[in-house]
Formats: structure tokens, C-alpha cells, sequence
């Protein structure tokens, strides 16, 4: 919240850049919002898709930033939740197909592959919602 995310000299590469980052100001606001608008997202239904692509272009571009600088251990991490996102895209394809075709596609009726929203998934997520603004 406004603070460094290191308090260590900045004659390494990666502290460096935590440096850089944080005197970026907006730069760093910005991708922890996103990582908590895609979480609220991934949270539910109806968004979760969403909040998929919006969470696989911050980690892509964190994912990016632990591989050029070398982070020991935590591109691992960071690999792994870039190939949980790129499963849930995958997972989700039938939902986002369309914006590839060339031709105006009309869909006829709903896909049939989707289970309906049930209560306990309301329920749930409700449950878990306060607990996504705590961690916030």
C-alpha cells in the first residue's frame, strides 16, 4: 500500500527493478489491481472467463519479468500459473472462440457443455467474497 516492495540496495538486477517499478507509480498500482480484479473475477461464474484473460496477460507479464531477470526459484511459480491460466483459456474456448472468425457468427441457442448455475455455487461464492476483500 504505497510502500517499497524492497528495502535492499539497488545494486543488484532485480532489486533494481523493484526500485524502478515502485518509482513508477500508476505502473505499480496497476498490476496488483489487475491481479485482484482478475481474482474477484475468477471467482465467479459467469466472469470467471474473464477474469482468465485478464489474469494471463499480468502473469504473462510477470512471468516475463522473473525470466529476464533471472529470479532463482520463482520462475517455477510463476510458470506454473501461467499454464494454470493458459488450461482455464483452454478449458473455456467455446466461450471465446468468436472473436477469430472472419464472418459475423450468430449463435444458435446455448452450448449444451456449460452446467447451469446452481445455488450452491451462489452460496459459495458469497462465502468466499468477504474473504477476497480481507486478503485485499
Amino acid at each position: 500500500m504505497g510502500q517499497r516492495f524492497t528495502q535492499i540496495s539497488t545494486e543488484n538486477p532485480i532489486d533494481f527493478f523493484f526500485e524502478g517499478l515502485y518509482q513508477a507509480g500508476f505502473y505499480w498500482a496497476f498490476t496488483g489491481w489487475a491481479q485482484v480484479v482478475a481474482a474477484l473475477l475468477l471467482m465467479t461464474q459467469r466472469f470467471a472467463t474473464l477474469g482468465g484473460i485478464i489474469f494471463f496477460f499480468t502473469v504473462s507479464n510477470i512471468w516475463v519479468i522473473t525470466i529476464s531477470l533471472h529470479f532463482s526459484g520463482i520462475w517455477v511459480i510463476t510458470s506454473l500459473m501461467l499454464l494454470a491460466v493458459i488450461m482455464l483459456l483452454v478449458w473455456d474456448y467455446d466461450k471465446w472462440k468468436y472473436i477469430f472468425y472472419k464472418e459475423p457468427y450468430t449463435l444458435n441457442g446455448t452450448p449444451s457443455n456449460y452446467p447451469t448455475s446452481g445455488k450452491i455455487w451462489t452460496v459459495t461464492g458469497f462465502i468466499y467474497l468477504p474473504g477476497a476483500w480481507w486478503v485485499c
